[in-house]
């Protein structure tokens, strides 16, 4: 009879072709030389959970060698490597969001693999649909929001990663129009969030003849009214919370 100790040391994830290709060659030193046809009994390898597996090796035919017990062959699958980070295509909350609309794709970065299962921390903004970030909300109400996603790689392995979302919100802007303007003519104040807003407008020489301030939680157009002034240039200056912005107003 002939039984082998030998000891097969493959990666994880190592097919179980890979295997019988590694048994045959082994083979060719056993039986004194002679290499019979055998046959692997791999049915208890699983190449995706590591440990030792104990597989049977059989002879097609037993008129040469006569066998007490199949030819035992241990192999060795070793731990899948950790997956390294987690990204995501996209992490800008447009504007005009809808709900149902993608945020973005999340991806696994993997030396080994590239199938992998997420999953992610309650959020009453956002949930997953497979690896894809999905918003659930109507409107966008905050500048940036955090989130925690998870990738699980199909040893059992599971990293995290706190992923952060920001607004693309426009900028505050004002135009003023129509400019140049003999009675009337509008400041429109574009807000990228309700704001104190603060309108003061002056001369050419510096001296401030309008001012006013309010709460503004959306944008707004504010009309002028330009009879009592006189024909010349004029410094519109906006102050958004902390943010100034000008233009230059010319009555004629």
């Amino acid at each position: 009879s002939q039984e082998t100790n030998d000891l097969i040391t493959v990666a994880w994830n190592t097919p179980v072709e890979t295997i019988k290709q590694k048994v045959n060659h082994m083979s060719a030193g056993w039986f004194e030389g002679t290499k019979p046809a055998i046959t692997l009994d791999a049915s208890a390898y699983d190449q995706l959970t590591p440990g030792f597996y104990d597989l049977k090796v059989n002879l097609e035919s037993k008129k040469l060698f006569k066998l007490d017990k199949p030819t035992s062959v241990q192999v060795l699958v070793q731990d899948k490597p950790k997956s390294l980070d987690i990204t995501i295509s996209s992490n800008i909350l447009a504007r005009d969001i809808r709900p149902g609309q993608v945020i973005g794709t999340l991806s696994t970065i993997d030396p080994v693999d590239d199938i992998h299962t997420y999953s992610m921390d309650e959020h009453h903004n956002l949930y997953l649909d497979g690896n894809q970030l999905i918003w659930k909300d109507n409107a966008v109400n905050a500048e940036q929001m955090n989130l925690t996603v998870y990738s699980s790689d199909r040893a059992g392995q599971t990293i995290s990663r706190e992923i952060t979302l920001r607004s693309d919100k426009a900028p505050n802007t004002i135009l003023v129009y129509p400019n140049p303007a003999s009675e009337t003519s509008n400041i429109q104040v574009s807000l990228s969030q309700d704001a104190d807003v603060t309108i003061r407008i002056f001369d050419s020489a510096g001296r401030l003849v309008m001012e006013e301030r309010d709460y503004h939680e959306t944008s707004f157009v504010r009309t002028l009214n330009l009879q009592s002034f006189s024909n010349g240039i004029y410094h519109v200056v906006v102050q958004i919370n902390h943010q100034v912005v000008t233009k230059r107003l010319v009555k004629q």
